[in-house]
């Protein structure tokens, strides 16, 4: 089921609230979601082959640059930003899917589910919190971005290693899944109590309120199973940034606290409708 575009203001709100279920079906219905990207400039860094960090190629020779490898740590998604699909990740979104199989999550180009696809070795999956002002949006207060650390390979692809390298690549995309309970309504509408609560406790969290209120509603996405993260060209949420390109990196934080250790895995059936999940496992 399609939203038709004709409709606006009470007539769409109508329309969204009456098919709320069957839209839901449908956005779950997609196999891989992939979402939008941000801009910044890339700092190079070099391995040794001992693993210590240079900021150039070093000439030591007791202590060679490993030229086939270097780390880059790249913002895969954000949280709190209406994308162009309409949805509105929740801090936390990912958390659940990344403390239970980040193991499995690759870093891939352009969501191209095959093993030659793959750019490196992911070495670490976190949850950080940002100012919004370092993403570029100038308004106060933080949000949460998805990072993924990835040792980036020349030889799984050359291209995509030069790249990163120099500087060239700086936007990325996550593929993920809806779950089962994952996804609500929020609507700017007393007439509808369950959506206007939804609109009001999320709205002034979002950072492109603005483009938000020009709408009138949003999804509010809770929970998903994330799959991966591409390079590519453009994506669905503008705040995707290559925060460094290193040799090595400290490590973050990872999401690490205990909330979900006792929780219930995520159901096995999200995310495999319609899926082709053993060309996803090829990779994973």
């Amino acid at each position: 089921m399609k939203i038709p575009q004709h409709l606006k203001g009470k007539a769409l709100y109508e329309f969204l609230v009456t098919n709320k279920k069957a839209l839901i079906n449908e956005k779950k219905s997609i196999p891989v979601k992939f979402c939008d990207s941000f801009q910044q400039n890339v700092v190079v860094k070099f391995k040794t082959k001992s693993g210590a960090v240079k900021d150039a190629v070093t000439e030591e020779t007791e202590d060679p640059t490993d030229t086939d490898v270097i780390r880059v740590e790249v913002i895969a998604n954000t949280a709190l930003w209406m994308d162009s699909q309409s949805d509105v990740l929740l801090v936390d979104a990912a958390k659940r899917s990344i403390q239970q199989r980040k193991m499995f999550m690759v870093h891939i180009s352009n969501h191209d589910y095959k093993i030659q696809s793959k750019v490196g070795e992911v070495v670490d999956v976190q949850l950080r919190v940002m100012d919004w002002k370092d993403l570029g949006v100038n308004i106060p207060g933080q949000t949460q971005v998805i990072v993924f650390i990835t040792d980036v390979m020349k030889s799984y692809d050359e291209k995509i290693f030069n790249q990163y390298k120099a500087g060239k690549i700086n936007q990325h995309s996550i593929g993920l899944c809806y779950v089962s309970g994952g996804l609500e309504l929020a609507i700017n509408d007393p007439l509808y109590e369950k959506e206007i609560d939804f609109w009001n406790k999320y709205i002034d969290t979002i950072g492109n309120k603005d483009e938000a209120i020009a709408q009138g509603w949003f999804w509010v996405v809770s929970e998903i199973k994330l799959l991966e993260n591409s390079a590519v060209l453009f994506g669905s949420n503008i705040l995707t940034p290559t925060l460094t390109t290193s040799g090595k990196t400290k490590d973050g934080i990872d999401p690490d606290d205990d909330d979900y250790e006792d929780d219930p895995p995520i159901d096995p059936e999200d995310c495999t409708d319609d899926v082709d999940m053993s060309a996803l496992l090829t990779i994973f």
